[in-house]
């Protein structure tokens, strides 16, 4: 056996069973496992070894193993769960040291002292470390706690708006601008619950390791316009004047992720609108400068507004997870406190930098920056103007959807553009319904993913397979609420042309009949 010396140490129980060791003890005891009893690997069998210090008023030992003269001593140390426990170490020198009083003499030895000097050191680390993810363990509970007693509260203020003014409605059933009124309260609420949802599912999926970033090709005038577009008719309804800047735009054709950038953009957005006030500004800026090689550039977004600004005190802590600087019930400002820290993880994971100024009363300013790559030029056609046609009467589409309210519902909404719906209730079914149809009868298929018997991706599959001409070209839409990004390019994957989330979206329906009807 050879110790070397200083290095050993361990740590055990009131009960004896071992908490933690170091390469040191694994060297000399290659098979010692967590949970051990330490006297089954250091000598002692089934029973306390003669040498173990505990056992000694001096909380220290000198023994002869192989050879070598072995100083052992121990440590009280606490923990915050298990309570007291014992932290040991050994060191050891050649067995002609030894004198005849044992520890006196030994402990007397200079490697034996650096070795009482490192223990202590060790202890006193490992006890600081201890406490120090206590905090955080109790901090980050105190913050869940703080989350969850606010969300239930911002989960229940619109479910009883929609409960609510479900019952008004009906009640005022034959008072049509009553009804109108609760119908766009019910929807409004129903929005803001989407988006508390969108927040932490969000937010479970970049903990767990599942955000990643895919560039594509894109062109930044067109995004920031169809960006604007999306925003605008809220921040007109909350009475916010809205300007989108894209002069400083040179090369508009780049490789970016859209999709990410959109969430984080949104984020800043909605916040800048929800923290204003009637008659207030928000400002969209991009701008870019040239790149340090000829097939790059920066692009800096500004997003600012004119609102109630934030403290100096809440603005170190902005990005953290669940933080808002007031409850919701003293601001009137529902959200879930989860929006600044999905974007601020969105920004880094694309390599970009975001930085936040704000004063109390005179608004706040967000600045976004990231190196993208070039793309070559190109003329895209935007989506929501290919084609100016709004009523596709003649049309017909397939909605396979198992839901029966979902069914009704998706019936209801794409059948007011004109267009004939045929449904089925699963995949196997819309693949029967294709088969058995004549050629060029079916102008689209909505499919939504989760069904029975067979699910919306093999069904595309087994679509995609079949020996038609006009199957190459029909398109096929995911409806479903499977609505993350690599929910996208599986249905991509599978043979999907494009995807609609749920709860589906009129504006987001027709901007789809356009581009392929």
């Amino acid at each position: 056996m050879s110790i070397e010396a200083g290095n050993g140490m361990y740590i055990i129980d009131k009960g004896f069973k071992l908490l933690f060791f170091n390469d040191a003890v694994n060297a000399v005891y290659p098979d010692v496992k967590k949970g051990q009893y330490c006297y089954q690997f250091m000598g002692g069998g089934n029973d306390i070894c003669p040498h173990c210090p505990l056992l000694s008023s001096t909380k220290q030992r000198t023994f002869t193993l192989d050879g070598q003269r072995i100083f052992i001593q121990s440590a009280v140390v606490n923990f915050p769960e298990i309570g007291e426990g014992y932290a040991l170490s050994f060191t050891s020198s050649p067995a002609a040291s030894e004198s005849s009083d044992g520890a006196a003499s030994f402990s007397e030895i200079p490697c034996v002292r650096r070795t009482r000097e490192h223990s202590d050191k060790n202890t006193e680390d490992l006890q600081q470390k201890l406490k120090e993810a206590l905090e955080r363990a109790e901090e980050a509970s105190r913050a869940k706690s703080a989350f969850l007693f606010n969300i239930s509260h911002d989960i229940r203020t619109p479910m009883n708006a929609i409960l609510g003014f479900t019952k008004i409605g009906q009640r005022f059933v034959h008072n049509p601008e009553k009804t109108k009124s609760c119908f766009k309260k019910i929807e409004i609420s129903g929005e803001h619950l989407m988006r508390m949802l969108g927040d932490v599912l969000d937010l479970a999926r970049i903990e767990n390791g599942n955000l990643t970033i895919e560039p594509k090709k894109c062109n930044l005038i067109e995004y920031f316009e169809e960006l604007g577009d999306m925003v605008r008719s809220d921040m007109d309804r909350n009475q916010i004047g809205f300007i989108v800047d894209t002069k400083g735009i040179r090369d508009a054709d780049v490789y970016c992720d859209t999709v990410h950038l959109n969430q984080a953009l949104l984020n800043l957005l909605n916040n800048a609108m929800k923290f204003n006030k009637p008659g207030g500004h928000v400002w969209l800026t991009a701008r870019q400068k040239k790149g340090k090689d000829t097939n790059s550039v920066y692009l800096y977004i500004s997003v600012r507004d004119d609102g109630i600004g934030m403290s100096e005190n809440f603005l170190r802590k902005i990005f953290g997870k669940f933080e808002k600087e007031r409850s919701s019930t003293e601001s009137r400002r529902q959200g879930t406190g989860l929006g600044l820290a999905i974007t601020k993880q969105i920004v880094e994971a694309a390599n970009g930098k975001i930085n936040v100024s704000s004063q109390p009363g005179n608004g706040t300013e967000f600045l976004l920056g990231f190196k993208l790559p070039k793309a070559e030029k190109s003329e895209s056609i935007s989506r929501n103007v290919r084609s100016a046609k709004a009523d596709f009467t003649g049309r017909r589409v397939l909605l396979a959807e198992d839901n029966d309210m979902n069914r009704e519902i998706a019936v209801e909404l794409i059948g007011m553009t004109g267009v004939t719906v045929e449904t089925a209730v699963n995949g196997l079914e819309a693949v029967e319904k294709i088969i058995t149809s004549p050629a060029g009868y079916y102008d689209l298929i909505f499919l939504d993913i989760q069904m029975p018997i067979m699910d919306g991706y093999e069904a595309a599959r087994q679509i995609r397979r079949l020996s038609r001409d006009d199957i190459k070209a029909l398109p096929i839409v995911a409806m479903t609420a499977n609505a993350f990004s690599e929910d996208v390019e599986m249905a991509k994957a599978a043979g999907m042309n494009d995807h609609i989330a749920k709860p589906v979206d009129m504006n987001r329906v027709m901007a789809v009949l356009k581009y392929y009807l």
